[in-house]
């Protein structure tokens, strides 16, 4: 059965964005109707980048006196800790502004979408879902005419 269509979703194997939009366009470009970023650099690691920008921000602090979160293989070997975090004494979470960066990203990338030959976007849409739940996304897509 030939490929008629395709969807691609998160992280890609390129260095940047301009090899993501210029290889994904002359691989699948007739295939697709979005090209997602591929979150490169710094994203390519989404979770340890967010955890990053939660570990920065002036209102959270390490909870260094509580226990680690951990993940076991099936065995019960422990193959990952890490330190969880917890607003500061005397901070209200609800006056608590978090910023978690995908806007600048999304902005960047678009223009570098812009700047590939062959691609004429038609719709712009950030990916980023809140913190609190599960299924955060740290990619953005474009729609290709």
């Amino acid at each position: 059965m030939p490929l008629t269509c395709a969807h691609l979703v998160g992280s890609l194997p390129y260095p940047d964005a301009d090899t993501t939009f210029t290889e994904i366009g002359r691989r699948l470009g007739a295939h697709l109707k979005r090209i997602p970023d591929g979150e490169t650099g710094e994203r390519s690691r989404w979770i340890y980048w967010q955890r990053a920008k939660v570990a920065a921000h002036p209102a959270m602090e390490v909870a260094a006196d509580e226990d680690k979160a951990r993940i076991h293989q099936w065995d019960g070997k422990l193959i990952r800790e890490w330190e969880l975090f917890r607003f500061r004494a005397g901070v209200d979470p609800a006056a608590v502004e978090f910023d978690p960066g995908y806007a600048p990203e999304a902005i960047a990338s678009y223009a570098r979408f812009v700047a590939t030959p062959g691609r004429r976007p038609r719709l712009r849409a950030p990916m980023g879902r809140s913190m609190n739940g599960p299924a955060s996304v740290a990619g953005w897509m474009v729609r290709v005419a």
